[in-house]
């Protein structure tokens, strides 16, 4: 069984990409709310709050906390911090797997592996493009033994 971990690159560049949406966000409220300056203060404050609780504390406790598991056999995905969750699937009831790999996903880390069965579905979110490639090989070698 091999473990895979999602890439810190993501995480990164989440972290960084959404800098701009919130300083813009804080440029707008200060344009349109400037006659109401506690209201404006007040909604730039809870942006930050914001950007700070999801980007700087949730995100890289999930990237830490997220492990995947893959063997010939199963799929198993560990994740969440507060709540702690465990999907577990068999490769053999796997119908299909989608791929999505995005631009410049070889440096970027957005890559998605989803695996479909008749009751659900397991998505890997955030794997280096090697890992991906890695685990669907896995997968469609074991779907290939059992047909």
């Amino acid at each position: 069984m091999k473990r895979y971990k999602p890439s810190i690159t993501a995480l990164n560049i989440l972290i960084v990409l959404f800098i701009p949406i919130f300083l813009l966000l804080s440029f707008l409220t200060s344009y349109f709310l400037n006659a109401y300056p506690i209201i404006m203060w007040g909604i730039i404050l809870l942006f930050w709050a914001v950007y700070i609780i999801f980007f700087m504390i949730f995100l890289p406790l999930y990237f830490k906390n997220t492990v995947y598991h893959v063997s010939k056999e199963d799929v198993i995905k560990y994740s969440g911090f507060f709540i702690k969750s465990q999907q577990y699937m068999k490769v053999s009831s796997v119908q299909y797997v989608t791929k999505l790999f995005t631009p410049f996903s070889k440096y970027t880390g957005f890559n998605f592996l989803k695996l479909n069965a008749l009751g659900g579905d397991i998505v890997l979110l955030f794997l280096t493009k090697a890992d991906a490639e890695a685990i669907s090989s896995v997968i469609f070698s074991s779907i290939k033994n059992i047909i």
